[in-house]
């Protein structure tokens, strides 16, 4: 029986007028059910013989996947908090996953060692930690085994986060975050797929997120030929980072095998072992690539040829985004050519046809330098015009199933091997408005870039056989095209001999962005309406595509005049245009159409667009409205234009 204090004990009895054996009674039953019946999963000490019992796992022995009535398909995102850009992974696994065996699998793919302690912070500060790591006889508290509950325990909602941290002395903090949930399909294996990641992991113990961003600015000092001290020297060799090393790299393909090695539950293995292992093409997809390929050109061969050559010379492993260079075809125009490496994540060959299309990387590599809301930069591809050769996996999904497997059928009768990351060459065209393509069956347009491509070549040669790109004119640092142009940069010239290398300068911006002049007859009836306020007005693309689902060359994005009241901050925007050969009349009329049925039009609009101006300037002269370009964002028209951006692609 359970001691009781007399004080307690005679407060009791002066409450209930009970006598002294009666209360002794009472409170001792009561007590002894209070200590007896844990509060939540907190431990006791007459808890602690019961812990002990529990099966004592260990860094090998512990459970992958826990018994779940239902198991769903989640797509998880793992960022580093704190680091810029962010340091992230993104993978599909069951939802029974053990919230141990995601541990390892986290501190796999992010490339940490594993030489300090971890935990997952639930909610209602729950943390959950490896029993390796943390058995020990003290108060446990609110502190459970990672072996003993699966990651639906935790996440179970789209879009909600749980924390898990490494190395409680530089306090790494990873955002865990459920991307999206679905449903296996009928013999879907129940496999952990990596999907994407960018970005290196940062040194162990090297301080923290702020000891790394210390090592990252002195990584960019030596990149920017700025002389090192002998500390900052020894900070960048202990952390070994050599003079190419790429903090933004990280191998994709470790990923997808470390990846593969986490999948060992047995309702994948006996899936597995019902198929064989075995994922056989579709006799349906095979008879999709072959028809297309029956209607190419033999130029596209030619092309597709050129493009396996490029990817054997590696051009992006010699020359950034900045090395731009220049063709001279054989008309006199010039072609400009820019090669993408993405940190290794995408590998990316840009043919920019002529001053104008120049105008899209001019834009692109701005955007590289300036900090730019994320609907901006997709209003540049929205806006891109230019060619590209990209190289892909099939694993990224970039392109349609057939689209892989023609590459494959005419690999194998052409005897080209596919090797290597990124080895799936496509040809691409981009346009303004409307979604990527592949190149024109026009011969004309074919032999173009086929001569592009076969100087191309020959360069890509020219800059394997030496060690000094100087020689060509490629700058020593970093240096990128400006709106101004001028920047000079190697020509590639065709001779009777073969080519040669001259020099040639980029052109700039030419600001020949479309203008739209309204009849007389569409103008009158705007004259009478009333002037009222000041808009802030933007061109926007909306991101839902418009056309044909069987011929996707001809989808289209629609555009808009997105605007918003001054006074008010209310939003608008005009109808979206349809498809038509004068779009950007379309969407002006809209907005005029739009004007007519409120009654009013704007005394002053502001943009801070360049192309929103053009299009509207002709109109504001010819109503009298007050045209104001401005050279810095509106910090007003940025954020709903963001809003509208993010709400329309979900």
């Amino acid at each position: 029986m359970p001691q009781i204090p007399e004080d307690l004990l005679q407060r009791f009895m002066q409450t209930t007028g009970k006598s002294r054996e009666e209360t002794e009674k009472a409170l001792s039953e009561f007590i002894s059910e209070i200590i007896t019946v844990p509060i939540s999963k907190k431990q006791t000490p007459k808890q602690k013989s019961k812990r002990s019992s529990k099966p004592e796992y260990d860094e090998v022995n512990y459970p992958h996947f826990l018994p779940s009535d239902e198991v769903k398909k989640y797509t998880i995102r793992v960022a580093l908090k704190g680091t810029t850009p962010t340091i992230w992974r993104k993978f599909d696994c069951p939802s029974n996953i053990s919230l141990r065996h995601l541990t390892e699998l986290v501190l796999r793919l992010m490339g940490w060692w594993n030489e300090h302690l971890n935990q997952i912070v639930g909610t209602h500060d729950a943390y959950y930690v490896p029993y390796y790591q943390y058995c020990r006889d003290d108060s446990w508290g609110n502190t459970f085994f990672q072996e003993e509950y699966k990651l639906s325990d935790l996440l179970n909602v789209r879009g909600k986060s749980i924390k898990w941290e490494y190395d409680f002395g530089d306090s790494w903090e990873h955002e865990i975050r459920l991307s999206s949930i679905e449903e296996y399909k009928e013999d879907e294996l129940h496999e952990i797929i990596f999907k994407s990641g960018k970005g290196a992991c940062p040194p162990e113990d090297c301080g923290g997120v702020w000891g790394y961003q210390a090592l990252l600015d002195i990584l960019e000092k030596r990149r920017s030929r700025k002389r090192l001290t002998s500390d900052e020297k020894e900070r960048l060799e202990w952390a070994g980072w050599n003079k190419d090393y790429d903090p933004e790299y990280f191998d994709k393909y470790e990923c997808i095998d470390i990846c593969d090695s986490f999948t060992d539950d047995e309702s994948a293995e006996e899936i597995m072992d019902a198929s064989n292992g075995a994922r056989l093409i579709s006799h349906d997809l095979d008879s999709m690539a072959k028809e297309e390929l029956a209607k190419w050109s033999p130029l596209y061969d030619d092309i597709i040829s050129l493009s396996f050559k490029i990817r054997e010379s590696e051009l992006w492993e010699d020359l950034d985004d900045s090395d731009v260079f220049a063709i001279r075809m054989q008309d006199g125009s010039e072609i400009y050519i820019a090669t993408m490496g993405y940190g290794g994540e995408t590998f990316d060959v840009q043919l920019y046809d002529g001053a104008d299309s120049f105008q899209t990387y001019i834009f692109m590599a701005k955007s590289v330098q300036v900090q730019c809301p994320s609907f901006e930069l997709m209003e540049l591809h929205y806006w891109a015009d230019y060619m590209s050769v990209i190289f892909d996996d099939p694993e990224d999904g970039m392109m349609r199933p057939e689209r892989y497997r023609q590459i494959e059928l005419w690999a194998e009768a052409h005897d080209q091997k596919i090797e290597g990351s990124h080895g799936y060459p496509f040809p691409q065209i981009f346009r303004p408005h409307c979604v990527p393509t592949r190149l024109p069956s026009d011969d004309t347009q074919l032999a173009r870039i086929k001569e592009a491509l076969e100087a191309i070549v020959w360069f890509s040669q020219q800059i394997m056989d030496t060690d000094d790109l100087t020689k060509f004119g490629f700058k020593t640092t970093r240096v990128y095209a400006t709106e101004k142009g001028g920047k000079e940069v190697p020509l590639v010239v065709k001779t009777a001999e073969g080519y040669k290398v001259e020099r040639t300068k980029l052109p700039g911006l030419t600001d020949n962005f479309t203008t739209v002049t309204l009849s007389e007859d569409e103008i009158t009836p705007l004259r009478l309406l009333q002037k009222i306020g000041t808009e802030f007005i933007r061109l926007l693309h909306f991101p839902g595509y418009i056309g044909n689902e069987a011929e996707p060359e001809k989808a289209f994005l629609a555009l808009t005049l997105f605007s918003v009241d001054k006074n008010t901050l209310m939003t608008s925007n005009s109808d979206l245009c349809e498809i038509s050969d004068d779009y950007e009349r379309d969407v002006l009329l809209q907005y005029v159409n739009k004007a007519k049925s409120s009654g009013r039009i704007p005394q002053r609009i502001i943009t801070d667009d360049s192309r929103t101006e053009a299009l509207l300037k002709p109109l504001c002269q010819q109503l009298g409205i007050i045209l104001d370009r401005r050279r810095n964002r509106i910090p007003q028209l940025s954020e709903v234009c963001q809003y509208m951006h993010d709400a329309m692609k979900q």
